[in-house]
């Protein structure tokens, strides 16, 4: 993390489990916390005796100590917390650090298979909820004040992909022009 107005830069290592990258990072408007989330890159059958950690969205204070990113942050939400068989895509701590936004995709074989499923952690309580649902499709998010900016339908063949634009206090959900297809853009989709 390098503050540009100050000129200060901290860091923290983080040594992956083999099969695991980061799917997203985001930070607090006050820069006091840091959202990551590990996940795995890739698929192992139940036969092939790879283990993969779990899907975690992780939280790390700024003003930890240098060390390891996994021993100075804490799990904030574990895949525990939905329905099994999904799959994780994207996270975004809010500006005010009080709710982690996260979506998954519902497995081909349950109900609305392919589905993308948005949803808040509230940090304080503990307590997640379903938010909204989209397009099936791969998910990315930005958060900036009370708006969330979700790209979905990414990755999928025939599939429009498109921005949104969820207003977190009312539920609301409009769209947004998307300037250029979504393979060009990257990971995350900070504003």
């Amino acid at each position: 993390m390098v503050h540009t107005a100050a000129g200060q830069s901290s860091q923290w290592s983080w040594r992956p489990d083999p099969g695991q990258t980061t799917g997203s990072v985001s930070i607090t408007a006050n820069r006091r916390t840091i959202e990551y989330a590990a996940s795995p890159n890739k698929v192992t059958s139940p036969t092939s005796g790879q283990t993969l950690p779990p899907r975690t969205i992780r939280l790390l204070p700024t003003d930890a100590p240098p060390g390891s990113a996994a021993q100075r942050s804490r799990a904030a939400v574990t895949m525990s917390r939905v329905a099994p068989g999904e799959i994780f895509n994207s996270a975004a701590i809010a500006p005010d650090g009080r709710t982690l936004y996260f979506c998954t995709q519902r497995n081909a074989s349950q109900p609305s298979g392919g589905t993308i499923v948005l949803r808040g952690y509230d940090i304080a309580t503990g307590v997640t909820s379903v938010l909204r649902n989209f397009g099936p499709g791969g998910c990315l998010l930005g958060a900036s004040g009370n708006d969330l900016l979700v790209g979905h339908g990414l990755g999928l063949q025939g599939h429009a992909q498109r921005l949104a634009r969820y207003d977190a206090a009312t539920g609301k959900s409009t769209p947004v022009p998307v300037p250029r297809p979504w393979d060009e853009v990257p990971a995350s989709i900070p504003w």
